[in-house]
């Protein structure tokens, strides 16, 4: 039994550091970065020349396909690439681009769609940041108001920078300690990199940085 106990709390591996993987293979053959970088220049070229007739979705695909080829010729070396993490990383990210643009469901003769409520969650987080605005108006009375002050020195004023950037920058930074305080935002960095360390398996310092940055 102790031994049946001791198996399941042992932690789950950590993945080795990329570097260490990187330093234990062979160098990237020369000819590997002169295909990419051939490869890349050919379909970017392409692309532009066929723009009429590929359309944006096909320049899209192929500025994708340019975008790993550029990323690859920045890399230390390529055998060390972690297939399942590329794989991963974008499976993820086209999987939440259907979402948002087909993802719709009907429940109760109403049809609910991912976009509408995306937007809504951003109604909601541009009246949050707007409480910003209305604690800057307070303290600072109508300087902080544009259109007053474009009342006094014409249409044609810059308006102060301090009295728009820094209220929501204050303000932002002040909920987050308020979360961080509660633990809630460690729940959900710690929730995040659960996440991509299982599915990615991307080592967990990689993926705590990558979580916590979110926020």
């Amino acid at each position: 039994m102790n031994g049946d106990a001791e198996r399941k709390s042992d932690p789950a591996p950590v993945p080795a550091p990329a570097a260490d993987i990187a330093q234990s293979l062979p160098p990237t053959p020369l000819a590997w970065w002169a295909s990419i970088a051939g490869a890349v220049a050919a379909i970017g070229a392409a692309a532009y020349a066929s723009q009429a007739a590929i359309g944006p979705r096909g320049q899209a695909v192929a500025g994708v396909c340019c975008f790993f080829g550029i990323v690859a010729l920045f890399s230390s070396n390529l055998r060390a690439v972690n297939w399942r993490t590329i794989g991963w990383g974008f499976g993820l990210q086209l999987l939440l681009a259907l979402l948002v643009l087909k993802g719709k469901v009907e429940i109760g003769g109403r049809e609910y769609s991912v976009q509408n409520a995306i937007k809504r969650l951003g109604d909601v987080f541009k009246a949050f940041i707007g409480f910003s605005d209305r604690g800057a108006e307070f303290v600072f009375g109508n300087v902080a108001h544009p259109d007053h002050l474009a009342k006094v020195f014409g249409k044609d004023f810059l308006f102060p920078f301090v009295f728009k950037a820094l209220p929501p920058i204050l303000f932002v930074s002040a909920f987050f300690t308020v979360l961080y305080h509660y633990g809630i935002l460690q729940w959900c960095v710690r929730l995040m990199a659960r996440v991509m360390v299982h599915l990615m398996r991307s080592s967990g310092a990689e993926t705590l940085s990558v979580s916590a940055n979110v926020f």
